[in-house]
This record gives C-alpha cells, sequence and structure tokens, in this order.
C-alpha cells in the first residue's frame, strides 16, 4: 500500500513532537532519593516549565514564563536535558540568538554533542548565514561517522547521515546513499523503519526544518 507524502508527514512530525516532549520529561525521570535539595527543586521547576509549554505553544507571554522558570531550574542545576529545554522555548519565541547561545552553554558541557551541533546548523540557517550553517551541519556529518561519539543503532545512524546530507543539498550523495538505504531497508518488517524508509524517499527539507 503506497503512503502519502502528508500522511508519512503528519506521522513523521507527531514523532518530532513526541521528541520534543521527551527533552523535558527525560531530564525529570530521576530518583529523588539521588538528588539533594536544590536538584530536586530544578526538576520540579523544569516540570513546571514543560507543562506550560506543551499547553501554549503559539502564546508568547506563557512561553517567556516557562522560560523563567527553566533559567531558574538552569541556576540550580546545569543539567543538559534543562539547556534543551530552553533551547525548544526559544525555538518557538523565534530567539535564534538567544538559542545560539544555549548550544554553546551545551559544548562547555559536551563539546561534542551531536544534537545541539545540528541545532547551531538550523539556527544559523534561520539567520542566513550560509558559511556557519554549513560548518555545523558538517561537523555534525563527522560526529555521525564517529562510532565512539555517535553510538546509536545503525539505522538511526544512516538516516542521521541522509538527513544532513540532505540539509547540505548534496544530491549526489543524498540519491548514493539512499538507495543503499533503501536496499537494505524496505523489506525489514518494522513499522519505524518502513516510516524511516518512505520519509528519506520524499526527504522535504523545509518541512523537515519547520520542525525544529
Amino acid at each position: 500500500m503506497l503512503i502519502s507524502q502528508n500522511t508519512i508527514y503528519c506521522k513523521m512530525k507527531n514523532f518530532y513532537v513526541i521528541n520534543i516532549a521527551l527533552c523535558f520529561f527525560c531530564s525529570c525521570n530521576l530518583k529523588p532519593s539521588k538528588l539533594n535539595q536544590n536538584e530536586q527543586y530544578s526538576v520540579i521547576l523544569n516540570n513546571r516549565s514543560l507543562n506550560i509549554y506543551t499547553r501554549n505553544l503559539f502564546d508568547k507571554v506563557s512561553l517567556n514564563r516557562a522560560l523563567i522558570l527553566l533559567d531558574s531550574a538552569i541556576s540550580l542545576n546545569k543539567d543538559i536535558n534543562f539547556y534543551y529545554s530552553k533551547y525548544a522555548v526559544l525555538w518557538r519565541l523565534g530567539d535564534d540568538k538567544m538559542a545560539i547561545g544555549v548550544c554553546d552553554s551545551i559544548f562547555n558541557l559536551i563539546s561534542d554533542e551531536f544534537r545541539a551541533v545540528l541545532y547551531k546548523g538550523f539556527l544559523y540557517e534561520d539567520l542566513n548565514l550560509k558559511d556557519s550553517e554549513n560548518v555545523y551541519y558538517r561537523k555534525a556529518l563527522g560526529l555521525v561517522n564517529n562510532t565512539k561519539l555517535f553510538k546509536f543503532d545503525s539505522v538511526i545512524k544512516e538516516r542521521e547521515r541522509l538527513i544532513i546530507l540532505g540539509l547540505l543539498k548534496d544530491t549526489t550523495a543524498y540519491r548514493t546513499e539512499f538507495e543503499k538505504f533503501k536496499i537494505k531497508y524496505s523489506h525489514v518488517n518494522n513499522y519505524m523503519i518502513q516510516l524511516y524508509v518512505d520519509e528519506l524517499q520524499n526527504f522535504d527539507r523545509k518541512r523537515y526544518l519547520s520542525d525544529y
């Protein structure tokens, strides 16, 4: 059965929204017994921010309230997930320059953090800084290719590599890599992998960027 491009997009977009929510949730899924008082309160603040964020995605006043809560959480506990939460809120607010600063703060914690590298490329693209955009996309590609730094299942690595080639607009390399990907996974009986195959066959660069 053929799946329409809009159906693929909607399903993948739901997947991205879940991922953004998980950026908030994973920092809260900690055992209180292992946290000191400041850390416990920082998780509470992050939870409150998540509650506001998920209910008010298009309300700037509410998103700024969520941002204040996150700044308070970070002042108590510089957890990398709190910074990703802050990135998500700033992206919603359209504050690319502040979001770049958040990525730099993440680099102070982990110098080669893949998501922050890729997100910084997105932000430079929003700012129409082509050279800087490509620097970070190429750096992200290098991280995906580094087995010591990017420790994920092969299908995740291959998907991310293809997406970055798409972001770099390297059409020749993308087609070559996608054909290998399709041959390898087109007959795998796994719903999520089949979504990946369909997504990449109909890769829409603008739609992909709009989800971040």
